[in-house]
């Protein structure tokens, strides 16, 4: 439950329950201008990654109505370091034991967004919170230490996610082709952590 007005249901059980098309149109009402990306991720994968056990995604609803006020995907993956200049100290506080290690099992906060409809009636604090939760469930179960973001670089993401306790680790380029214009261009990613 996320407070009075919200509640949250895994995509997974909607699945179950509802016939895939009318889950697709419950999705297709999530709008979300500021990151596109988010927004295309619960139209076009989503689904797709909830059958493949990839990632799971929760959305959180408006109390009794179907109206999305916010989702999160969480999902298992590998960090890799490949900052050289990430410290020995940092590295031991990862892996809990070791200062070489430079690969780990992490949980991934995949995707975290707010239907632009509902903007101003559910905190991405409140988001977040529920992700961080939804994993910390998870590690009761099977352990597991570190939770890892991946955001764009910016000024104002970056210090929502330093305001819940991550910890900035290492930045990533990644290149995309610009629809509009056809050319490359490249995008810089911040991982960020924090230790369950």
């Amino acid at each position: 439950m996320v407070r009075e007005d919200g509640i949250i249901v895994p995509l997974k059980r909607l699945l179950e329950k509802y016939d895939e098309e009318k889950v697709k149109n419950l999705l297709n009402n999530f709008s979300c201008s500021k990151n596109p990306d988010v927004e295309l991720f619960l139209k076009n994968t989503a689904i797709l990654f909830e059958k493949l056990n990839k990632s799971r995604t929760y959305l959180i609803f408006k109390k009794d109505t179907k109206d999305i006020l916010a989702y999160f995907t969480l999902a298992l993956s590998i960090l890799k370091i490949v900052d050289e200049e990430i410290s020995k100290k940092t590295l031991k506080k990862l892996d809990g034991i070791s200062k070489e290690k430079k690969e780990f099992s992490i949980y991934l906060i995949g995707q975290l967004g707010k239907n632009d409809k509902f903007w101003d009636e559910i905190k991405g604090d409140i988001i977040l919170q529920e992700a961080i939760d939804t994993l910390c469930n998870a590690n009761e179960l099977v352990g597991g230490r570190i939770i890892l973001v991946e955001t764009l670089n910016n000024e104002k993401l970056i210090k929502f996610y330093e305001n819940n306790g991550f910890k900035i680790l290492q930045k990533r380029k990644d290149k995309k082709i610009d629809k509009e214009t056809n050319n490359e261009i490249i995008i810089e990613y911040v991982q960020m952590y924090k230790i369950i």
